[in-house]
């Protein structure tokens, strides 16, 4: 979990200092980088332990998830300054926390149905076994 999360916010890192021209990157963001990831790591802890009855619940589930991720990394982006406290960096900030979301969604969906595929594939050597004895 917090590969994805520590990977998604090393990304958003490096297209900013690309994007402003920094030729070198400070040794102490890498710090910041894994201090980033294992909060956010923390707080996706926190909110996958909720259980989820149905879609609606999950949605809410998934929303609030957002905003306590997004208010994190804003705290964390001030705090180091990453970003300034204006709309602007608010808003790059939200859209940031949104990619690396996403981002993590996809990787978590495409594990999970490696995982899937391969518990059904055992499953049914399983059952096939069986059903020669």
């Amino acid at each position: 979990m917090q590969l994805t999360y520590t990977t998604g916010i090393l990304s958003i890192c490096a297209i900013h200092i690309t994007l402003s021209g920094e030729k070198t990157i400070p040794s102490m963001i890498l710090w910041q980088i894994l201090f980033a990831g294992l909060v956010t790591t923390a707080v996706t802890i926190y909110f996958a332990s909720i259980q989820a009855v149905d879609t609606k619940i999950n949605m809410i589930r998934l929303i609030m998830h957002y905003i306590a991720l997004s208010l994190t990394m804003i705290g964390i982006g001030y705090w180091f300054h990453w970003i300034e406290m204006n709309v602007l960096g608010i808003i790059i900030m939200l859209l940031s926390v949104a990619f690396v979301y996403v981002f993590s969604m996809m990787m978590y969906y495409f594990l999970d149905k490696k995982e899937a595929e391969e518990m059904n594939e055992k499953l049914k050597e399983k059952y096939q076994n069986d059903e020669k004895k």
